[in-house]
């Protein structure tokens, strides 16, 4: 809750607001719980299936933010899709500006490749999994994304 007191004369009047006063119906922006909760949102995934294996892919795009500062290019990056798990390992992912981060272009993977960007100023991230068995592709699907110590969030999602 927000306390407010307002003085102007001899008028002095005080209330409180909380979240739905100020923001509506709409969730707390995540800028502004970033250094304070870890917060993890999913806003639009995808999977795209494929009649060959391996060559499943899988799109997330959402909002997230960290309580303990982090250099996401010195942390493993676990995305959590279901009973599967994609890795992006420690180095994967480097800075590409203040509070952006994206992960090198390997030409030659074998497996599941991951592409990802974060910016933790503006508190987004998408992810994009290609070549890959994608085993859940509907329904309610738990979604999570782990960086090694410092984060740690999973969340139910509906995919149609």
């Amino acid at each position: 809750p927000i306390n407010v007191q307002i003085e102007w004369g001899n008028y002095r009047g005080q209330c409180q607001a909380d979240e739905s006063i100020i923001n509506g119906k709409r969730p707390m922006p995540v800028q502004l719980l970033t250094g304070y909760a870890d917060v993890f949102y999913v806003d639009k995934a995808s999977v795209r299936a494929s009649q060959t294996i391996n060559t499943d892919s899988l799109a997330i795009q959402g909002r997230i933010a960290f309580k303990a500062a982090a250099d996401l290019s010195l942390q493993s990056l676990i995305l959590r899709w279901g009973s599967q798990s994609f890795v992006i390992p420690e180095g994967g992912l480097v800075k590409v500006g203040q509070n952006k981060y994206a992960t090198l272009v390997t030409k030659d993977a074998v497996g599941p490749v991951m592409k990802a960007a974060f910016d933790l100023q503006k508190c987004t991230f998408k992810i994009l999994v290609k070549n890959a068995t994608i085993v859940s592709k509907t329904g309610l699907i738990q979604c999570g994304i782990k960086v090694e110590t410092v984060f740690d969030q999973t969340i139910e999602y509906t995919l149609y």
